[in-house]
């Protein structure tokens, strides 16, 4: 399966997270079939010889992913999704967790580092002290496909993650996956989601997506400015 997509699309756009770091390019997702490729995703836990680490493949057409990639080389782990055929781990299905209420939810939470002093690092910490208070806990690994994956497998509940830093080739793979185990994937307004948007918001079901996004927003409605306000 895997093979025909590479094969039919084999002359087509790429998007990865080198491209950030050469000069003059600009990182514009069209509707021309892409590949959105991140080579090392959790790179800090790499360096130091952690095991959570992915590598990333999605092809998007349309800007919609109609495949998704990700692999463990250390621990030969590997999730697949093609669209309308479900999410596969190392060729078995899986499926999200059927829970429903964030009491009885584990919620990941992706900690990218920020800038001292950083407003969206307020938010993002003061989100995760109320999700700490309504959830059973919440947990972050340091890579976001791993932890994105760990919701389709139904090992995590629900996830989020909004950041600058964050871009399509971190949660292009894993954002079909999710669909494809039977999750929800949301932007972190409550909006669709969309690839271009550095935020993402995840459950195993409407419900509990539900749920997280007042628990987001209970703080998002005491701060003047939030951050992903009318964009």
């Amino acid at each position: 399966m895997c093979w025909r997509k590479f094969t039919t699309y084999i002359i087509a756009r790429f998007i990865g997270e080198e491209d950030q770091f050469i000069k003059g390019t600009s990182i514009v997702l069209t509707n021309s079939p892409t590949w959105i490729i991140d080579p090392i995703d959790g790179t800090q836990n790499f360096v130091h010889a952690l095991h959570f680490v992915y590598i990333s493949i999605a092809l998007s057409i349309n800007k919609q992913v109609v495949l998704g990639i990700a692999y463990n080389p250390i621990l030969d782990i590997l999730f697949t999704a093609k669209k309308g055929q479900g999410a596969y781990l190392n060729s078995q299905p899986i499926h999200v967790s059927q829970v429903t209420e964030m009491s009885k939810a584990l919620v990941g939470a992706n900690l990218i580092n920020f800038n001292p002093g950083d407003e969206l690092e307020e938010c993002i910490f003061n989100r995760i002290k109320y999700i700490t208070a309504s959830s059973q806990s919440y947990r972050t690994f340091g890579s976001a496909v791993m932890e994105l994956c760990y919701v389709a497998q139904g090992n995590l509940d629900a996830h989020f993650m909004e950041h600058p830093l964050l871009h399509c080739w971190d949660i292009a793979a894993a954002s079909l996956i999710i669909t494809e185990a039977g999750g929800v994937i949301l932007d972190i307004t409550g909006g669709p989601f969309e690839l271009a948007k550095e935020r993402i918001l995840c459950a195993a079901t409407r419900e509990l997506a539900n749920e997280l996004l007042q628990v987001v927003h209970k703080f998002d409605s005491s701060i003047p400015n939030p951050i992903h306000k009318g964009s």
